[in-house]
């Protein structure tokens, strides 16, 4: 095996500990979310606590960060093992979705539009929209991941 192939297998097993554990952190932040309530009081316009604002940008943070290591870093290593240098986001996701990593090109483009608005500024008042839209898609985020880390032991 050449040493470029064993660099990039190197390099997958380092972002496959890296999605294992933004995954952990993830769903630990998705259950204080969900033990405080936040959904329901955001629905029903409650005032929130700047306890419960932090847990909002938190969970936003590592939303985009375990978006990235995927969108980004995963699905581009795994093009290069499997010997696919070129094409455009959407042709990576394209092919995730071939591949049976995720189940919609579709959702991932919207993940990957929220990750760009958490990394970009964005009013206050957006706060709560994108930190809702976020909390819908972690679920497809989640199972995305649990695929990859599969996909990479075969």
């Amino acid at each position: 095996m050449s040493d470029r192939r064993e660099l990039l297998k190197k390099i997958l097993g380092e972002l496959v500990e890296n999605l294992t554990q933004a995954e952990i952190v993830l769903k630990k932040t998705l259950e204080d979310i969900d033990k405080k309530k936040l959904i329901a009081k955001i629905t029903n316009s409650e005032a929130l606590s700047w306890e419960e604002m932090n847990l909002i940008e938190a969970f936003a943070a590592r939303f985009a960060r375990l978006s990235d290591i995927f969108t980004q870093k995963f699905l581009r290593i795994i093009d290069e093992l499997e010997l696919v240098f070129d094409g455009s986001n959407i042709d990576r996701l394209n092919r995730a979705e071939k591949r049976g990593l995720i189940d919609s090109t579709e959702t991932f483009m919207s993940i990957r539009e929220l990750r760009n608005d958490i990394s970009h500024e964005y009013k206050s008042a957006d706060v709560l929209e994108v930190f809702i839209h976020c909390y819908k898609m972690s679920e497809p985020l989640l199972k995305a991941t649990k695929k990859a880390v599969e996909y990479s032991s075969v």
